[in-house]
């Protein structure tokens, strides 16, 4: 992901492919510009369903405020172009 609370590009697919084989979890971070807070707070354990994970994925990021909030996009992987 961006540096950004929304990803400027979409995520590479093959990212959750790789946390899933690996049975790792992907750690979700931010900087929530609107509060001045940043953080590493969740973890997320991959369930092997993309909708569901990114569905997952947006909730977290749902009351986030990036630096540009006219700019952010839909959090998405590159396959949802």
């Amino acid at each position: 992901m961006d540096v950004h609370l929304i990803p400027a590009r979409p995520a590479e697919p093959e990212h959750h492919h790789l946390a899933l084989a690996a049975g790792v979890p992907v750690g979700l971070g931010f900087l929530d510009y609107g509060r001045r807070v940043a953080g590493a707070t969740s973890w997320l354990s991959l369930s092997g369903d993309q909708g569901q994970d990114l569905a997952r994925i947006r909730a977290f990021y749902a009351d986030k405020t990036g630096l540009h909030p006219a700019l952010a996009g839909k959090i998405r992987l590159r396959d949802d172009i």
